[in-house]
């Protein structure tokens, strides 16, 4: 495009962020002892909604639709806050850390459960329940990271992934060897599992791993030494000492992601390291010196399917999409069987509030059964430059 980079626009928003954590339109901080809940819902400007005082000051914080738990203090105490009412939060039990040799760190929540790590153990429990269960790690491996999500509980250590059941994490459900050298975090989208390391990052097909499908890598890449990796559907955001870049992510050759350069994302902190990162929808989030920024990116873009299990014979499949309506306009759905690419569902599709809707017309799903979504059609190129081919 004539020499010309696209460079899109960003927002420094909050100041004095410590800990962060994202849920659907919530937003949670954290500064010293208090923790503060904002909505983005109607736009990318936070609007805060409620504060909340932790019992000391806050190390780290989760956040789901329904609870808020905080790690804090000296003796490292987890509070559990109810936000279903978001406005006016209520603490309803704390997790008091009784041993001075149990130091826990990286919190996690997801539905009714909270999850915690110390040293080689992974507790867990209810949020409402009196105590946490205890479970004991590899001795082998060490663990370095953890999510979970609708599927279970994912655990990273440097030479596989454990998947374990969400509620009872001494099930464990199934493992994928991966080849990384430097493995440093995992992370659950809506198209799988991202997996970053020191010089790569790597995008696991948690839908095969979930099924006990052999085929479990979609793709690594590599970037090199960087801040911050995020995956979003067709779309890649690395950030390399304060510069962020949006690629768009393609299948190179099987088992190889290419990134093609789209464009630039403004940050007036550049060459200061981002410590958070987060990529959803159309917007793109970071901290960065204490400073919570935020970018609208409008590139079209499939980041989501659901359902994530075929519910009914007749289920309505939901593709979320972002960028421009006119982008979605005319662009048909098509699904198949994992199996027998000539087993399809065929139906109408509708775009509806950042949605694209398969309402089925013609053959049935297999409850339980894999089945690949496609796009028949492109969507139409709205940003001139940023044209994303999506595959």
């Amino acid at each position: 495009y004539g020499g010309l980079r696209v460079v899109f626009e960003s927002m420094r928003q909050l100041s004095g962020v410590g800990s962060i954590d994202r849920h659907g339109d919530l937003l949670l901080t954290t500064s010293g002892r208090e923790v503060r809940i904002y909505s983005l819902r109607d736009s990318q400007v936070p609007v805060l909604l409620s504060k909340m005082a932790a019992s000391g000051v806050v190390i780290d914080a989760a956040l789901t639709g329904s609870q808020v738990a905080v790690l804090n203090g000296e003796q490292k105490d987890i509070d559990v806050f109810d936000i279903t009412n978001v406005y006016d939060p209520q603490l309803v039990n704390r997790f008091r850390n009784v041993n001075n040799d149990r130091s826990y760190t990286d919190i996690r929540l997801f539905d009714s459960h909270v999850y915690v790590l110390a040293g080689g153990v992974l507790y867990y429990g209810n949020v409402l329940s009196t105590d946490l269960s205890a479970l004991e790690l590899q001795e082998t491996q060490e663990l370095v990271d953890y999510d979970v999500g609708q599927g279970g509980l994912y655990l990273l250590y440097s030479d596989q992934i454990e998947l374990r059941d969400r509620y009872r994490p001494e099930v464990l459900l199934n493992t994928y060897t991966h080849l990384m050298l430097d493995p440093q975090a995992i992370d659950l989208i809506g198209t799988g599992a991202v997996v970053t390391g020191g010089m790569d990052y790597w995008l696991v097909d948690t839908t095969a791993l979930e099924n006990f499908h052999p085929s479990r890598l979609i793709g690594h890449a590599f970037t090199g030494v960087c801040d911050r990796v995020v995956q979003n559907g067709e779309l890649a955001v690395i950030a390399k000492n304060g510069r962020i870049r949006l690629y768009d992510t393609g299948i190179a050759c099987e088992g190889e992601l290419s990134n093609t350069e789209l464009a630039e994302v403004y940050n007036e902190r550049q060459n200061q390291t981002l410590s958070w990162m987060h990529f959803s929808g159309d917007l793109l989030e970071w901290v960065s010196g204490g400073w919570y920024c935020n970018a609208r990116i409008p590139v079209p873009n499939a980041w989501k399917v659901e359902p994530s299990r075929i519910g009914n014979p007749d289920e309505t499949i939901r593709v979320s999409v972002a960028g421009e309506p006119a982008a979605w306009r005319d662009v048909p759905l098509g699904i198949s069987s994992f199996y027998d690419r000539g087993d399809t569902i065929s139906g109408t599709t509708v775009l509806e509030g950042g949605r694209l809707k398969l309402l089925p017309s013609a053959g049935l799903f297999q409850v339980n059964g894999l089945y690949e979504v496609e796009l028949l059609r492109q969507p139409k190129e709205t940003v001139k430059g940023a044209a994303v081919q999506v595959d």
